[in-house]
């Protein structure tokens, strides 16, 4: 497999997975601890927000329909939040493309995902800076 998750100056880059789903979480951490990435994960967004505030990342991949805060309002809260608002998104979703009224995102991903094009959505997405997203 590739290995993506160390930049120049030689520290993990930090991922944070936010999935209702054990099983995709399980694979997500998984597949992108083997891939080199420092992975923490978070079964919804209000987790997720505690996390991000405590410890940051270097990305989001966050899935749309979770309990208590959905991915939606994560994006939404991240991009209000002015320590969190530069980190950049991917969301996943079995239920299609959430309407995201002009959130910014670097990718999506439709459950099931395919492995490839979640490695590749991950080091785009990761390897880009803040002031040169790509559009989703």
């Amino acid at each position: 497999m590739r290995r993506h998750g160390s930049c120049v100056t030689g520290r993990m880059k930090r991922i944070l997975a936010v999935d209702d789903e054990p099983e995709i979480l399980e694979l997500l951490v998984e597949i992108l601890r083997i891939e080199g990435y420092a992975i923490s994960s978070a079964s919804d967004g209000r987790a997720a927000l505690e996390l991000l505030e405590g410890t940051g990342a270097d990305l989001v991949i966050t899935d749309t329909m979770m309990p208590r805060v959905d991915g939606v309002a994560l994006i939404r809260s991240m991009r209000d939040s002015p320590g969190l608002c530069d980190i950049p998104v991917i969301i996943m979703s079995a239920a299609g493309r959430p309407r995201l009224d002009g959130l910014d995102i670097c990718a999506f991903l439709h459950k099931p995902f395919d492995l490839i094009a979640l490695l590749d959505a991950v080091a785009e997405a990761i390897d880009c800076g803040p002031s040169q997203k790509p559009s989703a």
